[in-house]
Protein backbone atom coordinates (compact mmCIF):
# COMPACT_ATOMS: atom_id res chain seq x y z
CA UNK A 1 0.00 0.00 0.00
CA UNK A 2 1.32 3.48 -1.23
CA UNK A 3 -1.43 5.46 -0.05
CA UNK A 4 -2.96 5.98 -3.24
CA UNK A 5 -6.48 5.28 -2.46
CA UNK A 6 -5.25 8.75 0.38
CA UNK A 7 -4.13 10.59 -3.20
CA UNK A 8 -7.00 10.21 -5.07
CA UNK A 9 -8.99 12.13 -2.08
CA UNK A 10 -6.63 15.23 -4.02
CA UNK A 11 -6.55 14.01 -7.32
CA UNK A 12 -7.04 11.11 -10.17
CA UNK A 13 -4.75 12.68 -12.50
CA UNK A 14 -5.28 15.31 -15.36
CA UNK A 15 -5.59 14.55 -19.01
CA UNK A 16 -3.31 17.25 -19.07
CA UNK A 17 0.06 15.32 -17.91
CA UNK A 18 0.78 12.53 -20.27
CA UNK A 19 3.34 9.73 -19.22
CA UNK A 20 5.54 8.35 -22.14
CA UNK A 21 5.75 4.60 -21.90
CA UNK A 22 8.78 3.70 -23.24
CA UNK A 23 8.62 -0.29 -23.60
CA UNK A 24 7.02 -3.20 -25.79
CA UNK A 25 4.17 -0.67 -26.93
CA UNK A 26 0.41 -1.01 -25.62
CA UNK A 27 -2.53 -2.73 -27.00
CA UNK A 28 -5.64 -0.87 -26.43
CA UNK A 29 -7.54 -1.73 -23.29
CA UNK A 30 -10.62 -0.80 -21.99
CA UNK A 31 -8.90 0.66 -18.74
CA UNK A 32 -7.00 3.22 -21.45
CA UNK A 33 -10.51 4.34 -23.03
CA UNK A 34 -9.81 7.96 -24.67
CA UNK A 35 -6.71 8.12 -23.30
CA UNK A 36 -4.16 6.27 -25.10
CA UNK A 37 -2.29 8.42 -27.77
CA UNK A 38 -0.45 7.83 -30.47
CA UNK A 39 3.15 6.90 -30.11
CA UNK A 40 6.07 5.74 -32.22
CA UNK A 41 6.56 2.09 -32.92
CA UNK A 42 10.87 1.51 -34.03
CA UNK A 43 10.48 -2.32 -33.92
CA UNK A 44 7.17 -3.81 -35.60
CA UNK A 45 5.17 -2.27 -37.98
CA UNK A 46 5.88 1.58 -37.33
CA UNK A 47 2.79 2.47 -38.54
CA UNK A 48 0.93 1.34 -35.66
CA UNK A 49 1.97 4.30 -33.49
CA UNK A 50 3.61 1.76 -30.97
CA UNK A 51 -0.44 1.42 -30.58
CA UNK A 52 0.84 -2.69 -30.13
CA UNK A 53 2.32 -4.58 -27.81
CA UNK A 54 4.57 -7.13 -29.48
CA UNK A 55 6.44 -8.77 -26.80
CA UNK A 56 5.88 -12.09 -26.63
CA UNK A 57 4.47 -12.86 -23.59
CA UNK A 58 0.58 -13.63 -22.29
CA UNK A 59 0.29 -10.47 -20.59
CA UNK A 60 3.09 -7.93 -22.72
CA UNK A 61 5.67 -6.17 -21.04
CA UNK A 62 4.49 -2.42 -22.10
CA UNK A 63 0.50 -3.16 -21.78
CA UNK A 64 1.53 -4.28 -18.12
CA UNK A 65 3.05 -1.11 -17.35
CA UNK A 66 0.83 0.91 -19.00
CA UNK A 67 -1.63 -0.47 -16.65
CA UNK A 68 -0.02 0.08 -13.28
CA UNK A 69 0.57 3.69 -14.70
CA UNK A 70 -3.17 4.39 -15.66
CA UNK A 71 -5.71 1.91 -15.79
CA UNK A 72 -9.19 3.82 -15.56
CA UNK A 73 -10.42 4.00 -11.60
CA UNK A 74 -14.54 3.97 -10.76
CA UNK A 75 -15.67 2.03 -14.14
CA UNK A 76 -16.84 -1.10 -11.99
CA UNK A 77 -14.08 -3.62 -13.77
CA UNK A 78 -10.77 -4.34 -13.52
CA UNK A 79 -8.22 -2.50 -11.27
CA UNK A 80 -7.37 1.11 -10.95
CA UNK A 81 -4.14 2.51 -12.32
CA UNK A 82 -2.03 5.36 -10.17
CA UNK A 83 -3.00 8.25 -12.06
CA UNK A 84 -6.21 7.19 -13.86
CA UNK A 85 -7.27 10.58 -15.17
CA UNK A 86 -4.11 11.04 -16.94
CA UNK A 87 -2.97 10.47 -20.75
CA UNK A 88 -0.61 7.49 -22.10
CA UNK A 89 1.88 7.79 -24.83
CA UNK A 90 3.38 4.40 -26.26
CA UNK A 91 7.07 4.42 -27.60
CA UNK A 92 8.05 0.75 -28.45
CA UNK A 93 11.48 0.29 -28.14
CA UNK A 94 11.91 -3.30 -27.73
CA UNK A 95 11.58 -5.79 -29.67
CA UNK A 96 9.05 -9.49 -29.59
CA UNK A 97 11.74 -11.08 -26.85
CA UNK A 98 11.90 -7.61 -24.94
CA UNK A 99 15.14 -6.60 -26.19
CA UNK A 100 16.08 -3.40 -26.90
CA UNK A 101 19.40 -1.42 -27.18
CA UNK A 102 20.31 2.18 -25.96
CA UNK A 103 20.70 4.16 -29.02
CA UNK A 104 17.12 2.92 -30.07
CA UNK A 105 16.00 4.03 -26.22
CA UNK A 106 17.44 7.30 -27.06
CA UNK A 107 15.31 7.68 -29.65
CA UNK A 108 12.46 7.16 -27.62
CA UNK A 109 13.22 9.60 -24.88
CA UNK A 110 13.77 12.09 -27.69
CA UNK A 111 10.93 11.75 -29.45
CA UNK A 112 8.81 11.60 -25.98
CA UNK A 113 9.63 15.19 -25.60
CA UNK A 114 9.05 16.94 -28.53
CA UNK A 115 5.82 15.36 -28.44
CA UNK A 116 5.10 16.40 -25.16
CA UNK A 117 5.65 13.87 -22.59
CA UNK A 118 5.58 15.16 -19.21
CA UNK A 119 6.77 11.76 -17.47
CA UNK A 120 9.08 9.33 -19.10
CA UNK A 121 8.30 5.65 -18.07
CA UNK A 122 11.57 3.16 -18.73
CA UNK A 123 11.27 -0.60 -17.18
CA UNK A 124 14.69 -1.20 -18.96
CA UNK A 125 17.70 -1.82 -18.37
CA UNK A 126 21.34 -2.32 -20.21
CA UNK A 127 24.57 -2.79 -17.94
CA UNK A 128 26.29 -0.04 -20.47
CA UNK A 129 25.47 3.24 -21.85
CA UNK A 130 26.40 6.17 -19.64
CA UNK A 131 27.84 7.90 -22.65
CA UNK A 132 26.94 8.63 -26.65
CA UNK A 133 23.38 8.50 -27.48
CA UNK A 134 21.55 7.62 -24.53
CA UNK A 135 23.89 10.04 -22.63
CA UNK A 136 22.86 12.97 -24.50
CA UNK A 137 19.03 11.67 -24.74
CA UNK A 138 18.96 11.78 -20.81
CA UNK A 139 20.28 15.56 -20.06
CA UNK A 140 18.66 16.72 -23.32
CA UNK A 141 15.27 15.56 -21.34
CA UNK A 142 16.23 16.42 -17.98
CA UNK A 143 17.26 20.42 -19.19
CA UNK A 144 13.24 20.54 -21.22
CA UNK A 145 11.93 19.57 -17.63
CA UNK A 146 10.87 16.16 -18.18
CA UNK A 147 10.68 13.50 -15.24
CA UNK A 148 12.26 10.31 -16.04
CA UNK A 149 11.48 7.28 -14.03
CA UNK A 150 13.38 3.85 -14.42
CA UNK A 151 13.50 0.34 -13.03
CA UNK A 152 16.53 -0.01 -11.44
CA UNK A 153 16.95 -3.84 -12.22
CA UNK A 154 16.32 -7.22 -11.27
CA UNK A 155 19.30 -9.76 -10.66
CA UNK A 156 18.36 -13.21 -12.05
CA UNK A 157 20.80 -15.97 -9.62
CA UNK A 158 20.62 -18.69 -12.19
CA UNK A 159 21.09 -16.32 -15.89
CA UNK A 160 22.21 -12.58 -14.72
CA UNK A 161 22.45 -9.98 -16.99
CA UNK A 162 24.74 -8.00 -14.97
CA UNK A 163 27.94 -8.75 -13.24
CA UNK A 164 26.24 -8.13 -9.48
CA UNK A 165 23.58 -7.32 -7.70
CA UNK A 166 24.64 -3.86 -6.93
CA UNK A 167 26.03 -2.98 -10.67
CA UNK A 168 25.67 -0.27 -12.57
CA UNK A 169 22.06 -0.35 -14.90
CA UNK A 170 21.47 2.55 -17.81
CA UNK A 171 19.11 4.85 -17.54
CA UNK A 172 18.54 3.92 -13.78
CA UNK A 173 21.85 5.05 -13.03
CA UNK A 174 22.06 8.83 -14.43
CA UNK A 175 22.01 10.90 -11.39
CA UNK A 176 19.03 12.79 -13.54
CA UNK A 177 16.54 9.23 -14.05
CA UNK A 178 15.18 8.44 -10.67
CA UNK A 179 15.76 4.71 -9.65
CA UNK A 180 12.93 3.22 -8.49
CA UNK A 181 13.69 -0.54 -6.72
CA UNK A 182 11.06 -3.72 -5.90
CA UNK A 183 9.32 -4.01 -2.70
CA UNK A 184 8.17 -7.18 -1.30
CA UNK A 185 4.40 -7.89 -0.58
CA UNK A 186 5.95 -7.63 2.83
CA UNK A 187 6.98 -3.86 2.68
CA UNK A 188 10.72 -4.99 2.34
CA UNK A 189 12.89 -4.80 -0.31
CA UNK A 190 12.50 -7.73 -2.97
CA UNK A 191 15.12 -10.17 -2.72
CA UNK A 192 15.93 -14.12 -2.33
CA UNK A 193 14.86 -14.65 1.23
CA UNK A 194 11.57 -11.97 1.00
CA UNK A 195 8.07 -13.01 2.11
CA UNK A 196 7.03 -13.47 -1.74
CA UNK A 197 8.71 -16.99 -2.75
CA UNK A 198 10.40 -16.00 -5.34
CA UNK A 199 13.89 -16.91 -4.60
CA UNK A 200 15.52 -16.81 -7.96
CA UNK A 201 15.94 -12.67 -8.30
CA UNK A 202 16.37 -9.81 -6.81
CA UNK A 203 15.63 -6.37 -6.78
CA UNK A 204 19.32 -4.60 -7.52
CA UNK A 205 20.19 -1.73 -5.29
CA UNK A 206 23.40 0.56 -4.58
CA UNK A 207 24.17 4.40 -4.09
CA UNK A 208 21.88 5.36 -7.45
CA UNK A 209 18.51 3.56 -6.14
CA UNK A 210 16.00 6.58 -5.44
CA UNK A 211 13.11 4.91 -3.45
CA UNK A 212 11.14 1.67 -3.49
CA UNK A 213 7.90 0.80 -4.99
CA UNK A 214 5.35 -2.62 -5.34
CA UNK A 215 7.41 -5.07 -7.54
CA UNK A 216 5.80 -9.01 -6.77
CA UNK A 217 2.65 -10.31 -8.02
CA UNK A 218 1.44 -7.10 -9.15
CA UNK A 219 -2.12 -6.75 -10.13
CA UNK A 220 -2.16 -4.76 -13.94
CA UNK A 221 -3.46 -5.55 -17.51
CA UNK A 222 -2.72 -7.97 -19.98
CA UNK A 223 -2.49 -6.96 -23.89
CA UNK A 224 -5.35 -9.61 -24.18
CA UNK A 225 -7.57 -7.48 -22.78
CA UNK A 226 -8.06 -9.18 -19.26
CA UNK A 227 -5.29 -8.80 -16.48
CA UNK A 228 -2.83 -10.63 -14.39
CA UNK A 229 -2.12 -11.16 -10.98
CA UNK A 230 1.66 -11.98 -11.00
CA UNK A 231 3.12 -8.88 -12.89
CA UNK A 232 6.96 -8.57 -11.06
CA UNK A 233 10.35 -6.96 -11.17
CA UNK A 234 11.55 -3.66 -10.88
CA UNK A 235 9.86 -3.51 -14.13
CA UNK A 236 6.70 -3.69 -12.05
CA UNK A 237 7.88 -1.07 -9.42
CA UNK A 238 8.91 1.90 -11.75
CA UNK A 239 5.33 2.61 -12.88
CA UNK A 240 4.07 3.00 -9.47
CA UNK A 241 6.60 6.12 -9.17
CA UNK A 242 6.00 7.43 -12.58
CA UNK A 243 1.83 7.27 -11.57
CA UNK A 244 2.78 9.08 -8.45
CA UNK A 245 4.62 11.66 -10.09
CA UNK A 246 2.20 12.31 -12.65
CA UNK A 247 -0.39 12.62 -9.78
CA UNK A 248 1.98 15.32 -8.39
CA UNK A 249 2.05 17.78 -11.72
CA UNK A 250 -2.09 17.34 -11.97
CA UNK A 251 -1.63 19.28 -8.37
CA UNK A 252 1.20 21.66 -9.45
CA UNK A 253 2.33 21.60 -13.22
CA UNK A 254 4.76 23.77 -12.54
CA UNK A 255 7.25 21.35 -10.72
CA UNK A 256 10.70 20.60 -12.17
CA UNK A 257 12.05 16.91 -12.10
CA UNK A 258 14.66 17.89 -9.44
CA UNK A 259 11.46 19.05 -7.33
CA UNK A 260 9.74 15.72 -8.17
CA UNK A 261 12.71 13.82 -6.79
CA UNK A 262 13.18 15.97 -3.18
CA UNK A 263 9.29 15.51 -2.83
CA UNK A 264 9.26 11.67 -3.86
CA UNK A 265 12.24 11.27 -1.41
CA UNK A 266 11.69 13.47 1.46
CA UNK A 267 8.23 11.98 1.97
CA UNK A 268 8.81 8.18 1.31
CA UNK A 269 8.36 6.11 4.00
CA UNK A 270 11.85 4.95 6.00
CA UNK A 271 11.96 1.60 5.38
CA UNK A 272 15.46 0.61 7.24
CA UNK A 273 18.43 2.54 9.66
CA UNK A 274 17.21 6.38 9.51
CA UNK A 275 17.80 8.16 6.48
CA UNK A 276 19.20 7.42 3.16
CA UNK A 277 21.18 3.28 2.84
CA UNK A 278 21.53 1.65 -0.40
CA UNK A 279 19.40 -1.58 0.20
CA UNK A 280 16.14 0.34 0.36
CA UNK A 281 16.77 4.40 -0.95
CA UNK A 282 15.14 6.81 0.95
CA UNK A 283 11.89 4.41 1.01
CA UNK A 284 8.47 3.28 -0.03
CA UNK A 285 7.07 5.70 -2.16
CA UNK A 286 4.43 7.26 -0.14
CA UNK A 287 1.49 8.96 -2.99
CA UNK A 288 -0.81 10.91 -0.83
CA UNK A 289 2.41 12.76 1.26
CA UNK A 290 3.81 13.38 -2.68
CA UNK A 291 0.76 14.57 -3.63
CA UNK A 292 0.10 17.28 -0.96
CA UNK A 293 3.89 18.33 -0.39
CA UNK A 294 3.23 18.86 -3.98
CA UNK A 295 -0.10 21.15 -3.91
CA UNK A 296 1.84 22.78 -1.01
CA UNK A 297 4.74 24.25 -3.96
CA UNK A 298 1.61 25.92 -6.08
CA UNK A 299 2.15 29.47 -5.89
CA UNK A 300 -0.09 31.65 -4.65
CA UNK A 301 -1.66 34.04 -7.41
CA UNK A 302 -2.43 37.97 -5.41
CA UNK A 303 -5.80 37.97 -7.53
CA UNK A 304 -6.65 34.86 -5.11
CA UNK A 305 -6.39 37.04 -2.05
CA UNK A 306 -9.97 39.52 -0.76
CA UNK A 307 -8.76 41.86 1.35
CA UNK A 308 -11.16 43.69 3.19
CA UNK A 309 -10.60 46.82 5.46
CA UNK A 310 -12.91 47.79 8.26
CA UNK A 311 -12.46 51.15 9.59
CA UNK A 312 -14.61 53.05 12.65
CA UNK A 313 -16.51 56.36 11.55
CA UNK A 314 -15.63 58.74 13.90
CA UNK A 315 -16.86 62.21 14.23
CA UNK A 316 -13.82 63.95 16.31
CA UNK A 317 -10.62 62.15 17.51
CA UNK A 318 -8.58 64.00 20.63
CA UNK A 319 -5.28 63.89 21.99
CA UNK A 320 -4.52 60.34 23.67
CA UNK A 321 -7.31 58.55 21.68
CA UNK A 322 -7.37 55.26 19.75
CA UNK A 323 -8.86 53.94 17.20
CA UNK A 324 -9.47 49.92 16.19
CA UNK A 325 -8.65 48.75 12.32
CA UNK A 326 -9.54 45.24 10.95
CA UNK A 327 -7.73 44.02 8.24
CA UNK A 328 -9.28 40.59 6.88
CA UNK A 329 -7.37 38.50 4.63
CA UNK A 330 -9.32 35.45 3.00
CA UNK A 331 -6.83 33.03 1.02
CA UNK A 332 -8.78 30.07 -0.80
CA UNK A 333 -6.07 28.11 -1.66
CA UNK A 334 -4.32 25.37 0.77
CA UNK A 335 -1.21 27.09 0.57
CA UNK A 336 0.77 29.78 3.56
CA UNK A 337 0.48 33.00 2.84
CA UNK A 338 3.08 35.87 3.95
CA UNK A 339 2.12 39.08 3.89
CA UNK A 340 3.51 42.33 4.83
CA UNK A 341 0.88 45.53 5.95
CA UNK A 342 2.25 48.96 6.35
CA UNK A 343 0.41 51.23 7.82
CA UNK A 344 0.98 55.17 7.85
CA UNK A 345 -1.23 58.03 9.55
CA UNK A 346 -3.18 60.05 7.91
CA UNK A 347 -4.07 63.59 8.16
CA UNK A 348 -7.15 64.06 9.93
CA UNK A 349 -9.32 67.33 8.48
CA UNK A 350 -10.52 69.04 11.63
CA UNK A 351 -13.42 71.46 11.75
CA UNK A 352 -13.99 74.31 13.94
Amino acid sequence: DINTQEAWDTTTGSSDVIVAVLDSGITPHSEFSGRLMDGVGYYGDTTDKGKVDIESSSGGHGTQVAGIIGAQGNNAQGLAGICWGCKLMPFRVLNTNGNGNTLILSYGITDAVSMGADVINMSVGYPTGGTGALNSAVQNAFAAGVVMIASRGNYNFSSPDFSSNTAAVYPAHFPEVISVGALSPCDERKSSSSCDGESWWESMYGDTLSVLAPGAKVDTTSKTGGYTTNFNGTSAAAPHVSGVAALMLSVNPALTPTQIRQILESTAVDLSSAGYDSQTGYGKVDAQAAVLAAQALLPVVESDLALSFTSPVVSSVTAGDSLSYQLTVTNPSSNAVTFTMKMTRPAIAHTP
